[in-house]
């Protein structure tokens, strides 16, 4: 993980906080420590190592949230929660950016 402390302050890109980011990619590897069935195209990962594709928004935030509960993060500070309406679905909290458990990076963040 990196820290990006102090970011510029930067009107259009609306990043007011300090915020930690992986240095790479998610592999086949450590997703499927989470997800062990998860389906890879191994022409486009040939091996464990390379970045893992075809995860969905949903899946993505569950592995965020696996990956808080790895950590022994309280539940209290996951970022994400079930959808009440939507099985299977998954919603940020409203004050996810005050929360400590893993989190998908902001558009503005990945940027």
């Amino acid at each position: 993980m990196m820290v990006i402390a102090n970011p510029p302050t930067n009107d259009e890109m609306g990043i007011d906080h300090d915020f930690a980011i992986a240095s790479h990619e998610v592999t086949v590897a450590q997703f499927r420590r989470f997800r062990e069935e998860h389906d890879v195209d191994e022409l486009a990962a040939p091996t464990e190592d390379c970045p893992v594709h075809d995860v969905t928004w949903d899946l993505a935030a569950e592995y965020c949230n696996w990956l808080s509960d790895q950590e022994s993060i309280p539940e209290s500070q996951w970022v994400y929660r079930s959808k009440a309406d939507a099985e299977g679905s998954m919603i940020s909290k409203d004050n996810y950016l005050e929360l400590s458990g893993y989190r998908l990076p902001t558009s503005a963040e990945w940027e």
